[in-house]
Order: structure tokens, then C-alpha cells, then sequence
């Protein structure tokens, strides 16, 4: 049996509904600024990502968490080409009274955003992050208590890297992460966008995108069953699928349906691409004007050490 050696966290057959053939697809890479056309093999992926360190005699295959994420993704390829493939996009008109989103299709759905959203590349680096945030509080507070003249400036507190893969897929492949989101999911409103426009959406390395709409000093609500929260990850270029808290918009009317995208929403959902990915932006044309020109507005976006986790312990900011 082969090892898979380059694992995927964004699966291979979401990546191929956005090629144009042959499974090219073309990327934006925020870091440096260029784009060019590549194989689906060789994006969103990064070598041994989910394997387990040596020397664990509990588990003696390595690789157990990338082929039990493999063994999913059937699943979640079917269902999400039973969304998307029955959608008639170049009819002339669209029945927006529709119920399009067939509730049996929302658990299988709900457990592939859950796990999109917390599998990749981005999602790794904002766990690490709070880890060693938090781990830093920890030090913190008992040299304060045990050892008060002991000086921690220039110290930063550091996972083992070689256990962090064991570490992240542990919360995110977890029966308690799971079995919380897959209903807190599954009970938002559900709304497909359906892009007309004739301008591709893009998607990323990290696709599963969130923005909050409440503004609340000291708490993001960015978590995916926050109040006021939005989730959305594009489907194809033509079709995203949108999720809502239903304190947003309490109408009961607007869940399962679709709408007709205008130009505005295709460019707000693709500003979301490039704001939450963590280094490549992916498009089936190729026309990276608004990712390029976001980059060269706020750069900040395009550092890969750039802070992502605000830790508020003690009364203060947490700074590792």
C-alpha cells in the first residue's frame, strides 16, 4: 500500500470545480504577489501534514488521521455535487421561491464545514497560536507566584512541533467538536448565491470564510455558531452557499432558497477569500485584479507570521 506523502487540507475534488481543464487551476500567492497555472496536486496541501510523530505505540500507523479524513470525503463530494449540479445556471430565470437546499443534505453539509473549517494550513496557525498564548499565560502566572524576580522578556513559549499534528487534528476530528458544531451548524438559515454575473468567485487555501456582524469590544464572535455570524464557502464558481445566525434576519421565508448574485456580492465574497486565506487565492480565469489590488492595500495580509489570535488574560493582552 502507498504512503501518501503530499496530504491535502482542502480536498482534491472541491479544488477540481474551480479548474478549467485538465485539473489546472490558477493561483494568486498573497506572500509574493504572483500567479500561475498548476495541477490541484500540488495546492493546499503540504507534505505529511496530518502524520502522527514516531514512537507512539497507541498508534501505530502514522498516517490514521489523513486516511480517516480521506474516507470522508466521499460523502462530502456527493453531497455537495447533489447541491450544485442541480442547479440550472444558465437557465434564463431562476425560481427564487425554491426550497434548494434539501434538509437531508444539511447534516452531511454541516459535518464537511466543521471539518473544512478546521483542517487546513490557516486553521493550524490559529490553533498553535492560542496554544502557545494561553500556554504563555500559564508560565506567566506561576512565575509570577513561585518565581517573581525572574525576568521572561525575549522568552517565547513553543509547541513541539512534532506532536502539533497530532495536537490540532485531536480538537478538530474529536467527538466533542463535532457532535457541538454539526447542530449549531445545521440549525443557521441556508442560502445558495447563485454568480450570473459572468465573474468567477474565487476560493482559497482555507475556503470555509466567517465574518461577524456584531461588534462587541473584547469578543471577536468569529466562531462558526457565533451570534451574528455569517459562513460561506463557494462551491464552484458559480454557486455559494451561505449560512446564517437566524438572529440576523428572523424570517423563516429566506432558508433554503437562493439568490441571484449581483457584482457587489460576487466581489464581497471574494474579498472574503483573499482577507481569510492563509497564502493562496485560486481562480478558474485567472483575473486576480481585486486579490492583487487588496494585497497592495493592506499588505498585512500578505505576511504568513502576521498575528490571527487576540488572547485577553489576566486584564491584559497576552503577547508571546
Amino acid at each position: 500500500m502507498t504512503t501518501p506523502k503530499n496530504q491535502h487540507y482542502v480536498p482534491k475534488f472541491y479544488l477540481r470545480r474551480f479548474c478549467d481543464v485538465a485539473e489546472q487551476v490558477h493561483v494568486f500567492d498573497k506572500a509574493s504577489g504572483a500567479s500561475f497555472l498548476t495541477n490541484v496536486q500540488n495546492i493546499a496541501a503540504e507534505n505529511h501534514f496530518y502524520d502522527f510523530p514516531d514512537g507512539i505505540d497507541e498508534i501505530p500507523d502514522r498516517q490514521v488521521g489523513e486516511k480517516f479524513l480521506s474516507s470522508l470525503e466521499d460523502d462530502f463530494a456527493d453531497a455537495v455535487s447533489e447541491l450544485v449540479d442541480g442547479i440550472p445556471i444558465k437557465a434564463r430565470r431562476l425560481d427564487l421561491r425554491k426550497k434548494w437546499i434539501h434538509k437531508r443534505l444539511r447534516e452531511p453539509l454541516a459535518l464537511f464545514l466543521a471539518i473544512q473549517a478546521a483542517r487546513t494550513k490557516e486553521a493550524r496557525e490559529q490553533f498553535l497560536e492560542m496554544a502557545e498564548k494561553t500556554m504563555r499565560f500559564l508560565v506567566e502566572e506561576r512565575a509570577a507566584a513561585e518565581y517573581p524576580e525572574m525576568d521572561l522578556t525575549g522568552i517565547r513559549v513553543r509547541m513541539n512541533e512534532q506532536v502539533l499534528p497530532s495536537h490540532h487534528m485531536g480538537f478538530f476530528l474529536s467527538p466533542e467538536y463535532v457532535n457541538r458544531m454539526v447542530p449549531i451548524l445545521t440549525r443557521h438559515y441556508w442560502m445558495l448565491g447563485i454568480n450570473r454575473t459572468g465573474v468567477p468567485m474565487y476560493t482559497s487555501d482555507n475556503p470555509v470564510v466567517r465574518r461577524p456582524h456584531i461588534e462587541d469590544p473584547g469578543m471577536s464572535h468569529i466562531g462558526l455558531g457565533s451570534p451574528g455570524i455569517e459562513v460561506a464557502i463557494p462551491l464552484s464558481p458559480w454557486v455559494v452557499l451561505i449560512l446564517f445566525d437566524r438572529g440576523l434576519f428572523p424570517d423563516d421565508r429566506i432558508d433554503g432558497r437562493a439568490i441571484d448574485m449581483q457584482s457587489e456580492n460576487v466581489e464581497y465574497y471574494n474579498s472574503l477569500q483573499v482577507l481569510r486565506s492563509y497564502r493562496q487565492v485560486f481562480s478558474i480565469d485567472g483575473d486576480f485584479t481585486q486579490a492583487s489590488a487588496m494585497r497592495e492595500s493592506n499588505p498585512e495580509i500578505s505576511r504568513l507570521d502576521r498575528p490571527r489570535i487576540q488572547v485577553i488574560a489576566g486584564g491584559k493582552e497576552i503577547v508571546n
